[in-house]
């Protein structure tokens, strides 16, 4: 074996290192990007999505539970959680505002407007227009959810 293999040899060892080096460092740095960018993925879906979805939920079962109290002659017994409903709402017209979605914010907008129509009419008695506000405000919801969660292709 010559110096010249040698040296051959040795920038082949070398320069393969360095390929497999710099090959996973590369990964390290992809790997680490992907990490950080499902770990902010997960914080808006924790923090900003949840919270929004859970108050329409919350909605439509406080609009249910009012529409029935008040269908079997019962007083309606949801002001402590209406209470708690009203004083969540700004939380929840703030991540709207995060989501930077007008489209989403007018869709809410709507299921909003429905849902205070019903309020209204619930509490004057008319069962009738309340139940078909109570509709209108599922169909808003459902449009609300569609744009906030677009059905796969």
């Amino acid at each position: 074996m010559t110096w010249l293999e040698i040296a051959d040899t040795a920038v082949k060892v070398g320069l393969g290192a360095l390929i497999a080096g710099v090959a996973g460092f590369a990964v390290e740095i992809f790997r680490r990007k992907t990490e950080r960018n499902r770990q902010a993925e997960e914080r808006y879906r924790q923090f900003i999505e949840k919270p929004v979805v859970e108050f329409v939920d919350e909605m439509l079962l406080l609009m249910t539970k009012s529409y029935w109290d008040k269908a079997d002659g019962s007083e309606i017994e949801v002001d402590e959680r209406l209470e708690v409903f009203r004083q969540r709402e700004a939380m929840v017209e703030a991540r709207l505002s995060a989501m930077s979605n007008p489209a989403l914010s007018q869709s809410f907008r709507a299921l909003d407007q429905a849902f205070m129509s019903f309020r209204v009419e619930i509490n004057e008695g008319s069962l009738d227009k309340a139940r078909s506000l109570m509709k209108d405000a599922q169909i808003h919801a459902g449009r609300f959810l569609r744009e906030l969660y677009p059905p796969p292709e």
